[in-house]
């Protein structure tokens, strides 16, 4: 099918370029030297070294006339495909022999030649012929590739053509903006555009052509126009971006308005491309949750301005698409908000806590200490920190995806898109983050403060946890000494809380603690009460106070005071001295003292036979 597509290609070639109806010579003699001549100038092995000389000579030697200078001209561009309208390799020793023979009527053939075979080739009727847009095999869509190739070959070839020989294009030879435009309105860019792109690029290396040639930057405006158009092809858009950064004027370039009230037709290679789908906004199914807020809500509820004040540069008044966007700025910030601030709160707030336990090990009542106000105040500062770093990818993510989505809905131009979606993000995201990251620190402030009584512990509480701890490696008493004398509480909870650690090891329901085992276990208590005289009524006391708050049942009072007197912690005496005081208290502090009465009328009883 290549091979089928060149051949017609070429029929299409040299009937343009035959249109003055120039008749080919009869000197077969002649056409051989000639032909001899391309062949030997498509396979120069240098452009420098004297074979260049020798055929530029051959061809000089021949007879001057028009049909010469066109035949060469038909060889070096029509007649085979070897010609530099199929194979650019061949461009640059054309160009070489041109320049070496030197003649202005050589070029101005070449220039006729080119310029009549071009336009041909870039008519609409043959840019659509059936013959060349036919179906490959194996694919489903139209194939216009030969095409393709044969236009970007002549696209090149004209434009060095004219910056080697410093010449110009006038819109007689050839207009490339009716081009462009007659393109634009019949659907036929993708195959116009190519050659254009072609002859441009060498002349961005002119100086001829720059910035400052009136006629260039109007066909540069004019692909500008078209960069900036929606639902252009990809690689279009990627070719004109990269023609104009070679021109140098892709920041500074304003575009052309020759294409804004053109009608345009879909490009005919896109026909048989379905449409993509438009995107459905995730966040429009995605719940609003505010209910994960607990100290922030109020904060986060409040007011938010969306600015789209940089973007109204580039929309213009355009009332319904602002809207739109804002709407879209408030649901980002509505929906994404409270998860980041939960997320952010929840990780500082652990970090926060963790530092603080392990700084302060729990030796002491922290809970109004400056280092608990510290670590809350770290708490809401790791909170606010994280959400406005995290909050600024998360954001600026979201608020690209659907912006750019809205913008390319509401088929606005591409070259703007972008803008247009920073604009949107400089002018609200930093405002964002900062609400965000305040909700966040007042979340994580509030975690702080309503958590401490689940995870924090009273000094009581602490202590009786450390002497678990040391008990539980069976110390001796005289390291359990060393150890309390370490520890800052006072003599009192230390007593109440090796009290508390002693009998919750006991097992008062199903064994009853022998003498030697309180014998044992009483012994961790010497230090706290042998030889210090007043500690029996603080012994009993702690007594007291730990059978008002323990789980057992009755019986458990008996035992203990019992086992105190045997074991020569409590003496008879201090016993029946707090007995009586007890039993003269409020009916409701007076019960335990009535769980005590047999065991006080024994020591009565024991005390008169001793007098006896």
């Amino acid at each position: 099918m290549i091979r089928e597509q060149k051949e017609f290609i070429t029929q299409i070639l040299t009937e343009a370029s035959n249109f003055r109806g120039i008749q080919v010579t009869d000197d077969d003699d002649c056409l051989v030297k000639l032909q001899g001549i391309i062949e030997r100038v498509q396979y120069l092995p240098n452009l420098e070294n004297s074979a260049l000389s020798d055929v530029s000579e051959d061809f000089i030697r021949l007879p001057s006339s028009v049909t010469r200078d066109f035949e060469i001209v038909q060889l070096m561009l029509v007649k085979s495909t070897q010609s530099a309208s199929f194979e650019p390799k061949f461009h640059d020793n054309y160009l070489a022999f041109l320049e070496k023979v030197g003649l202005d009527s050589l070029y101005k053939e070449v220039l006729l030649t080119t310029c009549v075979i071009s336009k041909a080739l870039l008519s609409p009727q043959n840019l659509s012929h059936p013959r060349l847009n036919q179906v490959s095999p194996g694919r489903t869509l139209p194939s216009s590739e030969t095409l393709l190739l044969v236009l970007k070959s002549l696209g090149a070839w004209l434009g060095k053509f004219i910056v080697t020989t410093k010449g110009s294009l006038s819109k007689f030879d050839i207009d490339l903006k009716s081009l462009v435009v007659e393109a634009y309105q019949l659907g036929l860019l993708s195959k116009t555009l190519p050659f254009v792109l072609e002859f441009l690029e060498p002349c961005s290396k002119s100086p001829f052509y720059t910035h400052s040639n009136p006629w260039t930057m109007m066909i540069l405006k004019l692909l500008y126009e078209i960069y900036m158009m929606s639902n252009m092809q990809d690689n279009l858009r990627l070719s004109i971006e990269g023609l104009l950064e070679k021109f140098g004027v892709l920041e500074q370039l304003k575009p052309s308005s020759i294409l804004q009230k053109k009608h345009r037709k879909r490009d005919r290679s896109d026909v048989h491309i379905p449409m993509a789908k438009a995107i459905k906004n995730p966040l429009d199914s995605a719940p609003d949750r505010v209910d994960l807020l607990r100290y922030s809500r109020d904060k986060f509820s409040e007011e938010f301005l969306v600015t789209i004040k940089t973007s109204r540069s580039f929309i213009g008044n355009y009332g319904e698409l602002e809207r739109k966007m804002k709407d879209l700025v408030l649901q980002i910030l509505k929906k994404i908000g409270p998860l980041l601030i939960k997320l952010a709160a929840t990780v500082a707030h652990e970090r926060a806590k963790a530092a603080f336990f392990m700084y302060h090990n729990g030796r002491a009542d922290w809970s109004e200490t400056w280092t608990y106000f510290n670590y809350k105040k770290k708490s809401g500062c790791l909170a606010k920190e994280f959400t406005q770093h995290t909050g600024e990818i998360f954001l600026r993510g979201w608020m690209s995806y659907l912006v750019g989505d809205l913008l390319q809905k509401h088929d606005f131009a591409y070259g703007l898109q972008h803008a247009i979606v920073e604009g949107v993000i400089d002018d609200n995201l930093k405002f964002m983050c900062e609400r965000l990251g305040e909700c966040a620190e007042l979340e994580a402030n509030g975690y702080f403060e309503i958590q401490r009584k689940s995870w924090g512990l009273t000094s009581h509480e602490n202590l009786v946890y450390e002497i678990s701890r040391e008990l539980v490696k069976d110390v001796t008493v005289d390291a359990m000494s060393k150890f309390l004398k370490n520890v800052k509480n006072s003599e009192e909870e230390k007593l109440a809380s090796l009290f508390k650690v002693v009998c919750d090891q006991f097992n008062f329901q199903k064994d009853p603690p022998s003498i030697c085992m309180y014998t044992k276990k009483m012994a961790y208590l010497d230090p706290l009460l042998k030889g210090k005289n007043g500690r029996m009524q603080d012994l009993m006391h702690v007594l007291e106070y730990f059978c008002r708050n323990s789980s057992f049942t009755r019986g458990l009072e008996d035992l203990l005071v019992d086992g105190f007197r045997r074991t020569g912690y409590l003496s008879e005496s201090v016993i029946m001295e707090w007995f009586e005081q007890g039993r003269s208290r409020a009916e409701n502090k007076a019960q335990l003292f009535e769980y005590l009465r047999d065991l006080s009328y024994q020591l009565i009883l024991d005390q008169l036979l001793s007098q006896l």
